[in-house]
């Protein structure tokens, strides 16, 4: 009788361990309530760590190509002014207080666009 409790406990508990890691992050079912314009998109709860939306997480995007994706969508949507703009570089910052990643793309691009390097960023970052 004892061996059998056993044996029905490590059945459930494999059952249960399976089950948890069976279900992939999209099942959580979070659908937002907003349209997401961008290729690809990826929210996390950051209280429990668990993917709550993914859109397109597999492919792998440079950050250069963000950048450029972020002016395209901008200028799609009106806010700044169709032009051919250079890709600029995207950098690792030597001092990290500035943040995880930097690039020139503004200041690049100020010229084409005939805008201030600063009200160009200000419009990516929105």
């Amino acid at each position: 009788m004892k061996k059998l409790k056993r044996i029905l406990a490590c059945l459930l508990a494999v059952v249960l361990l399976a089950g948890m890691f069976a279900l992939p992050a999209s099942a959580v079912g979070f659908t937002p309530n907003f349209e997401i314009s961008a290729p690809a998109a990826y929210i996390v709860n950051t209280d429990t760590n668990i993917i709550v939306y993914e859109k397109d997480s597999e492919t792998q995007y440079q950050a250069a190509s963000l950048t450029m994706a972020a002016y395209q969508a901008a200028a799609a949507a009106g806010k700044l002014p169709q032009a051919e703009v250079k890709t600029a570089p995207v950098e690792i910052p030597k001092d990290t207080r500035n943040g995880d990643f930097t690039t020139t793309f503004a200041l690049s691009a100020s010229k084409a666009l005939r805008m201030p390097p600063r009200n160009i960023a200000q419009i990516l970052l929105e």
